[in-house]
């Protein structure tokens, strides 16, 4: 490989991983952002589980998926009762507690309080997002200190 096609590499790499980091930083933004609005907003109630059933479906490379979708019940400010399921990774037994984010103008749609039902699809495309972004920095550097250094050895030096 030449000097000019390794620089040329450097060049595309960093422009791929930088559009990377946007079409990753951009929808968590806004994943975040939408959150935030339901954080903010919502009401705070303790659930009790009625049901448990265990999903399994086709995962990658021919192994399974196992999930659970967990029935909750839950009261709202007012005393109204609700019930719902919610998809989670891991298990929970009937009778057990755990607490429940609601919209209080629209009580049943409401989601686990766990940091990661909120937040979890946000800060993954976050964190990939940063790490491409800087990765694309990092390429672009090296793209542009090779441009200079085979500029500088083409450049005619004058006495």
């Amino acid at each position: 490989m030449t000097e000019d096609e390794r620089i040329h590499k450097f060049r595309l790499v960093s422009y791929g991983l930088g559009a990377m980091a946007l079409f990753m930083l951009v929808p968590a933004s806004i994943l975040a952002y939408h959150s935030y609005l339901f954080v903010a907003t919502a009401s705070s109630a303790k659930a009790t589980v009625t049901a448990v059933e265990h999903v399994s479906g086709p995962g990658r490379k021919g192994r399974k998926t196992d999930s659970y979708r967990v029935t909750v019940r839950f009261s709202d400010q007012t005393g109204r009762t609700y019930i719902g399921s919610l998809s989670m990774g891991s298990r929970y037994r009937v009778g057990d507690a755990m607490e429940v984010l609601y919209d209080p103008a629209k009580p049943d749609y409401f989601r686990s309080a766990h940091i990661f039902a909120s937040w979890g699809f946000a800060i993954m495309l976050g964190v990939i997002g940063t790490v491409s972004g800087l990765l694309a920095i990092a390429c672009r550097l090296a793209y542009s200190r090779l441009r200079d250094r085979q500029w500088q050895m083409n450049c005619p030096t004058t006495k």
